[in-house]
């Protein structure tokens, strides 16, 4: 099997994008856990303001890496001015 550049550009894109995703996936059970075990010492006022601050923690790191993958891909992988502007405006949003 013979690698060049752009395989092995989307290979790490890929492997990125997994980790994104598994990091997202492992925030909503982190923050989740997190919030139970204040919930059950009975302090339910910071239920809700613990679940969000765990999971926009969470979800940052996994979005950054999302994006650190398709920007892999755009700049590698599909170098079309569509692609540019799309990724883009998911940067500015």
């Amino acid at each position: 099997m013979e690698f060049d550049d752009r395989h092995l550009a989307e290979i790490i894109a890929t492997i990125i994008e997994v980790a994104g995703v598994l990091v997202i996936g492992i925030g909503v059970l982190a923050a989740t856990l997190q919030s139970l075990r204040i919930k059950l010492a009975d302090r339910k006022a910071l239920t809700y303001v613990t679940f969000r601050r765990e999971m926009s923690r969470w979800l940052l790191l996994g979005l950054e890496l999302l994006i650190a993958a398709d920007v892999i891909k755009t700049v590698t992988l599909d170098l079309k001015l569509e692609s540019v502007l799309a990724l883009g405006t998911l940067v500015i949003i």
